[in-house]
């Protein structure tokens, strides 16, 4: 789902020559130092300032350690599409309504854009951690690859139950009215219950 307000908007991408030069890009874009994080393993990253008007677009940074090695075009487009989505979904969000959207939806549909029509697997230890441990109310999932993959698997289950259109319901209504409205008003059923759902169709995803 592209809001109109995204439509033809320029957004600038910026392409590092290196690991130092990635890391000094997003200094430029903080206007300040990076903190000590270790973004080694950080392919891209999309950048942004909340104001009054809601989120307000900095830029993509690709990280050029990875996109110069040979990579092959795949992992570069999907990257690329991974941080767009998250450029829409920002900007499309409703600042001005008191909600807060949990981690495993916002990295969970950009995995799935960045992705399209490839479904994540896992074992059936990662399985059963998931169903253990995971709890769509909570802000963020335990563990990272469970908000990434965890929440591509999610938009694949919802996909497989309501068709790539109810993908697009869900989000339109989730950027005024946040997760658990969405999915009441668009599948008639609440969030416990959705996650419910999705746990007991996680074989669905069995390496």
């Amino acid at each position: 789902y592209y809001p109109d307000d995204v439509k033809g908007r320029k957004l600038p991408i910026y392409i590092s020559d290196d690991q130092e030069e990635f890391v000094r890009q997003i200094g430029l874009l903080l206007g300040k130092k990076p903190s000590g994080k270790d973004y080694s393993n950080t392919m891209g990253m999309y950048m942004s300032d909340l104001s009054q008007m809601g989120s307000v677009a900095k830029g993509i940074l690709l990280n050029g350690e990875f996109f110069f090695r040979g990579l092959r075009p795949d992992p570069i487009k999907n990257t690329l599409w991974h941080e767009m989505t998250h450029y829409v979904f920002f900007t499309a969000l409703d600042y001005g309504v008191s909600q807060s959207v949990p981690m495993w939806c916002y990295e969970g549909i950009a995995e799935y854009s960045g992705n399209e029509g490839k479904r994540p697997v896992f074992t059936d230890t990662a399985i059963e951690g998931m169903k253990s441990e995971c709890d769509f109310t909570d802000l963020h999932f335990p563990y990272v690859y469970q908000n990434y993959t965890g929440g591509q698997s999610i938009f694949c289950y919802m996909e497989d139950e309501y068709k790539a259109s109810g993908i697009t319901r869900f989000l339109n209504t989730l950027y005024s009215e946040g997760v658990d409205a969405s999915l009441q008003k668009n599948f008639s059923i609440g969030i416990d219950d959705f996650e419910m759902n999705w746990k007991n169709n996680l074989h669905r995803f069995s390496r």
